[in-house]
């Protein structure tokens, strides 16, 4: 995985924390957001699937946003991550059961990335199954960053 911003250096991230990470973007406050899916197997009791937090010029850890509980039954993997309006970000979740297989159930998380406190955008259903990339209304195809 790698950071850039206008104007910077490639630089690599490296970091124990990433599993299997799928969703990555740059958010208005210049850091890099990366998903990680927690291993189905052999993964620590306490890990949970997450959003890691690199700083977007230096790539070091900066923080994550938890997107299940330790020990939880269903698990929260998170393929598509975009910034929207306000500064908030949306996440696409598919639920999966405690061996990392889909449930066909997915939902839509719009998250506060201060608070790190989230609002069901679409509500967990089946008939969202696998959830995946999605675009807001005013985004810039060649960024996705949000335009006003």
């Amino acid at each position: 995985m790698w950071t850039t911003r206008p104007s910077s250096a490639v630089r690599p991230v490296t970091d124990p924390r990433s599993d299997d990470p799928s969703g990555v973007v740059f958010g208005p406050d210049g850091r890099l957001y990366v998903t990680s899916s927690r291993p189905a197997t052999g993964a620590p009791s306490d890990d949970i699937d997450k959003i890691l937090i690199f700083d977007g010029t230096t790539g070091k850890f900066v923080d994550e946003i938890g997107l299940d509980t330790p020990g939880a039954t269903l698990r929260s993997a998170a393929p598509g991550l975009l910034f929207g309006p306000q500064g908030l970000l949306y996440v696409t979740i598919t639920q999966l059961d405690a061996s990392g297989t889909a449930t066909g159930v997915g939902s839509v998380r719009r998250y506060n990335v201060a608070s790190k406190q989230y609002h069901d955008l679409v509500l967990p259903q089946a008939y969202l199954a696998l959830p995946t990339l999605f675009t807001v209304g005013g985004t810039n195809p060649a960024t996705l960053a949000y335009e006003k």
